[in-house]
Formats: C-alpha cells, structure tokens, sequence
C-alpha cells in the first residue's frame, strides 16, 4: 500500500470516526412514586389528585381545567404546603400524550409525584383513607 494511499485511509478513518462522537447530556425524564393504600388514615396533609381526563383537559381533585391552567393552579394550592405531594392518574379514554402533558405540568410544582392506581384508590376508600405516597414520609425521595 502507497504512503499516499495509508495517509488518505487514516484521514478517511479521523473523519468517519469523529462524525460519529456525540456529546453526552444528562438523562431528562421523570421520577414517578407509586401511591400506596395507608393501613391507618393521615389527616395533616390535604390530598391532591390530579387527573388526565383526555382532549387536554386535566381534573384537581374535583376541578376540570385545560392545560394552560393547570400549573398556575397548582402552584397556588401547594404555595402553603410542607410537602408537596401529588397523585395523578388518568381516565381510560385519555391517551398517553395526555398524561405525559400532565406529568410535565405537574412535575415541575411537586416535590413528590405519585401514580395511583385504579386498585390503590379502591382500596384506600375501601379503608376510608386517601392515598399516601409509596415512599411514606419521601424525605429520602426528596
């Protein structure tokens, strides 16, 4: 092989090799507890249940808003909250784009998020409770 011929590979390499680096950034996503049904009721925290109803439309507990009202709401409940905690869910007939729009409204405003299942809730109002996050007091969440 030609001198000529080696150095025009080994640029060829350089080249193919440096066009197939990317830099690195930092994973995004969410951190997601799973909500639990408390054997024994905790009535110093209010719950916050925030639902995915469909057709970007989103429920506060029994509160229906779009999702351009969503954030501003709760930040105004959890201005005066220790813990920040909140559940959410969806309804069956809201897609997954619903909820990841949910999950990025919400996300930014709790310190907690926490998914509640359709059989946690069952069962947490079968004990007459509210749901309580899985990481119990989640200082360690945190």
């Amino acid at each position: 092989m030609s001198s000529d011929r080696a150095a025009g590979l080994l640029m060829f390499l350089l080249l193919a090799s440096s066009a197939c680096t990317r830099t690195m950034t930092a994973p995004v996503g969410f951190d997601l507890d799973l909500a639990t049904a408390p054997e024994t009721c905790f009535d110093d925290t209010r719950i916050i249940v925030v639902t995915a109803l469909g057709n970007h439309y989103f429920s506060v507990n029994s509160e229906t808003l779009d999702i351009r009202g969503l954030a501003p709401r709760l930040r105004e409940i959890l201005r005066h909250s220790a813990e920040k905690v909140v559940f959410v869910n969806a309804e069956p007939d809201a897609t997954i784009g619903d909820f990841i729009e949910l999950l990025g409204q919400v996300c930014p405003e709790a310190q907690v998020v926490s998914l509640l299942t359709t059989k946690v809730a069952t069962l947490a109002r079968a004990r007459y409770c509210g749901p309580a996050a899985g990481c119990g007091r989640c200082s360690n969440f945190l």
